[in-house]
């Protein structure tokens, strides 16, 4: 969610090539660091959060189990906002999802937090939509933040009725035609559907849409199946495809 900052020239530096110094009968051995990332050090500190707090140090990074993050941006919204940016906060999957289930991300992302934690080896929601941010960082592994959660002034906020200063918002149409081998061993049960989910940043640009239900699992087709879509916050917004069954939900590939 946003992108990493070279230190000034007083940040410390590491040898690339191991030496060793001896100083009587003891050793010391520097392990060899590769520079730019020994750079990244200095801003990576975690330390616990205090509440509150008006001066808050660049070089330290907070971290969340995803329950602590939900009760306090429920009570402080915007704090959690201007809180990143000015640290890195991450956070991470409770423990209790001893199933490596996942969170919804965007939780994390639309208070401005940087590093949300998934479990890649569960391919659920949370991973899908996940992949469908980064996926146009061109593996790079970071995107940046839209300007509305960084600019000093600006009015967003997750619960924003009207697009937020120097955004514009975007009407989106999708129309869905028809299918092909729908049918699997996950889809036994008729009919099926065709759910579009928009999953955004603004609470208010979160969407769900069905077709009809469709017999036809080899060839269904959809007339007169036309989704609009009002977005906000065009920027932070991600569509979510699922063909849905009566008994199970899968994500149409």
């Amino acid at each position: 969610m946003t992108s990493f900052n070279s230190p000034s020239q007083h940040s410390p530096q590491m040898n690339e090539a191991s030496n060793e110094e001896k100083t009587g009968d003891s050793e010391q051995v520097q392990i060899p660091f590769e520079a730019s990332m020994a750079r990244l050090i200095v801003y990576c500190i975690s330390v616990p959060y205090k509440h509150g707090e008006t001066n808050p140090n660049c070089c330290e990074m907070h971290y969340f189990s995803v329950n602590q993050i939900s009760t306090l941006v429920e009570k402080c919204p915007l704090e959690m906002i201007y809180l990143t940016q000015r640290k890195f906060i991450r956070t991470y999957p409770k423990a209790s999802r001893v199933d490596s289930s996942n969170y919804n991300p965007m939780l994390s992302w639309r208070h401005g937090i940087q590093m949300a934690a998934i479990n890649v080896q569960k391919p659920d929601n949370g991973f899908y939509i996940n992949d469908g941010l980064f996926i146009k960082s061109n593996g790079t592994g970071y995107v940046f933040k839209p300007s509305q959660m960084t600019t000093k002034g600006s009015t967003y906020h997750p619960q924003m009725t009207k697009p937020a200063t120097g955004d514009f918002s975007q009407r989106m149409k999708i129309e869905i035609f028809c299918g092909q081998f729908v049918e699997s061993e996950h889809f036994t049960d008729l009919p099926v559907a065709i759910e579009m989910e928009i999953i955004g940043a603004v609470e208010k640009d979160c969407q769900s849409f069905y077709t009809e239900p469709s017999n036809n699992l080899f060839n269904p087709v959809w007339e007169r199946s036309t989704f609009t879509f009002d977005l906000s916050l065009p920027s932070m917004c991600l569509l979510l495809v699922k063909v849905v069954s009566v008994s199970r939900v899968n994500r149409l590939v």
